[in-house]
């Protein structure tokens, strides 16, 4: 199975395209000095600048390949021109390019480094960096990141797992050690979570947990959206654990 779909690929190109719009209307009331339409717009970009980041930033479901490296660096611009800080459309609105090239995005991951130093405290950014710094292929910056972001939020169980998916993808996709720990900590804060769910089921089977496997899974299976990478994955892994 292929991670994204057609169907979702066709949906981030849209959102993209969106972004791209808002990103120009932005542009033209800063110039227009309308400050209040500045806001408002602002809110809508910074919400799918995060529907953006959540679909293609975050580490997909192991063992499902990540997506191209084109799409990633397509949609990424994006977000990133607008958590780099100093927003482009405020100074730079010719840099809204709706074909980004690929090789900005390094440039784009260093600005959004430069912001964070600047606003430490800005869980959500590190937590960004560290996905960016994944699709990167630089896992021990992500890792660090990922850390910065879970010193700020150490109950949010969305960043525990990433970070164990993370650590584990620079172990050779490994889960022992603390990213089994990690998975341990998800699932006591949020039960149902699915991708702690999902490595935690995979990681019992490589250590001959059948049932373990099983439970995890079947969990998961219950409680994932149809259309949902997951659910497939588990879907898989039942059927693989129940032949043990």
């Amino acid at each position: 199975m292929n991670w994204p779909t057609q169907e979702q690929q066709q949906e981030l190109q849209a959102l993209r395209r969106q972004g791209l719009a808002l990103q120009a209307q932005l542009s033209g009331s800063a110039t227009a000095g309308e400050s209040a339409g500045q806001a408002a717009l602002q809110a809508r970009l910074d919400r799918l600048r995060q529907e953006i980041a959540d679909q293609v930033l975050a580490p997909p479901p192991a063992p499902l390949p990540r997506p191209s490296h084109r799409l990633i660096a397509a949609c990424m611009s994006l977000v990133l021109l607008v958590g780099a800080g100093g927003y482009a459309w405020k100074g730079q609105p010719e840099a809204i390019s709706p074909e980004a090239a690929p090789d900005r995005t390094e440039a784009m991951v260093a600005g959004l480094a430069r912001r964070l130093q600047q606003q430490p405290e800005d869980a959500a950014g590190w937590a960004m960096l560290g996905r960016s710094y994944l699709v990167l292929g630089r896992s021990e910056p992500s890792i660090a990141a990922y850390r910065r972001a879970l010193a700020l939020r150490p109950e949010d169980a969305d960043l525990i797992a990433d970070l164990a998916d993370v650590m584990a993808s620079g172990q050779q996709g490994s889960l022992e050690g603390e990213p089994a720990a990690l998975l341990q900590r998800a699932l006591q804060i949020a039960p149902d979570h699915l991708k702690a769910l999902a490595l935690s089921g995979t990681r019992a089977l490589r250590q001959g947990d059948a049932a373990g496997a099983i439970r995890h899974w079947q969990r998961l299976q219950e409680i994932a959206p149809a259309e949902h990478p997951l659910r497939e994955l588990a879907v898989q892994g039942l059927a693989e654990a129940r032949k043990r």
